[in-house]
């Protein structure tokens, strides 16, 4: 399952959907919207925002892998929403969200487009370049480097965070550190 976040996340949906036809799959693509959602959430009944998108759900059934390609929306989209009529939509989409992980192997993807660079204050260029080097990574080197910050943090009783206008220290105390990593297996035995 390809889940389509607006229409500017077209160019990578058809790159994943040509890989998993190229790998044997049979890919199905779903387009999903914030600017549909507003429509529901300014406009739609009690019942409507209280709906489990039936469709939805039998896709996290029938997929043994769900991509969620998403695009950026403006940040403010939903201002003006009541925050009862937001509560009241997000049960459904938690229902959803339970089933992706219950049910499938699943990655969800902020898409870099025009507007997401607009927001990142950068051109696309740019948060294109970062996205593929953030996904194009040795992960090997970065298990290895995650699995050493974890060892420091286990002996850690105060974590402070110093940055431009940052000075953050929290305690650790007690705390169990387990780098989530591919060779490992995380607490709830999912991996």
């Amino acid at each position: 399952m390809i889940a389509m976040g607006e229409l500017a996340s077209y160019p990578l949906v058809e790159a994943a959907y040509r890989a998993v036809i190229r790998r044997g799959g049979y890919p199905q693509v779903q387009f999903l919207s914030e600017s549909l959602r507003h429509e529901t959430l300014a406009h739609g009944s009690a019942e409507q925002l209280a709906w489990v998108p039936e469709i939805e759900a039998y896709g996290m059934e029938w997929a043994d892998a769900y991509l969620g390609l998403r695009g950026a929306v403006p940040l403010d989209i939903h201002d003006g929403i009541p925050a009862d009529r937001m509560a009241g939509s997000q049960e459904p989409l938690g229902k959803i969200s339970a089933l992706r992980w219950e049910k499938t192997r699943w990655c969800l993807v902020r898409v870099p487009t025009a507007a997401l660079a607009l927001q990142a204050q950068t051109d696309l260029e740019t948060l294109t370049d970062l996205f593929f080097r953030a996904c194009l990574v040795d992960w090997t080197e970065e298990s290895r480097a995650c699995r050493v910050w974890a060892t420091r943090l286990d002996r850690a009783r105060t974590v402070r965070v110093l940055g431009k206008d940052t000075d953050l220290t929290f305690s650790v105390a007690g705390r169990r550190w387990v780098a989530g990593t591919a060779s490992s297996t995380c607490p709830t035995g999912r991996s």
